[in-house]
C-alpha cells in the first residue's frame, strides 16, 4: 500500500540525523576543496620551475662574466699577457659563455 504526500503529511528528522547530513556534506565538500588546491599548487610547480631555470641560467652567466672581467684586468696589469693557467681559464671562460648563450637561443626556438 501506497501512501499518498500531501501537505498535511508529517515528516520528522531528529537532530542528530539533520547534524549528521551537514557533518557529511561538510566533509565532502572540505576534501573536494583540498583535492583542488592541492591540483592546483601542482599546476603552478613548472611556472616556478621555469623561472628558477631561467635565474640559475643568468646566475651562471653573470659568475662567467665576472671571472672573465677579473681575467681582462690581469691581464691589462701584466702588459697584456696572462699566464698559461689564467690563459686556459680564459678560453674556458669564453667557450662556456658562448655555450649557456647558445642554448639559451636555442631553448627560445623551440618554446
Amino acid at each position: 500500500m501506497a501512501k499518498e504526500i500531501s501537505e498535511n503529511t508529517k515528516f520528522t528528522i531528529s537532530v542528530k540525523t539533520v547534524s549528521s547530513i551537514i557533518g557529511g556534506v561538510v566533509a565532502i565538500l572540505g576534501s573536494i576543496w583540498a583535492l583542488d588546491n592541492h591540483y592546483a599548487s601542482a599546476a603552478d610547480v613548472e611556472k616556478v620551475q621555469k623561472g628558477l631555470e631561467a635565474q640559475i641560467v643568468q646566475m651562471r652567466q653573470e659568475k662567467i662574466e665576472d671571472e672573465l672581467f677579473m681575467l681582462d684586468i690581469k691581464k691589462q696589469q701584466q702588459n697584456g699577457k696572462l699566464s698559461p693557467l689564467d690563459a686556459a681559464l680564459y678560453e674556458r671562460y669564453t667557450r662556456k659563455l658562448k655555450e649557456s648563450q647558445q642554448k639559451l637561443i636555442n631553448k627560445g626556438n623551440t618554446q
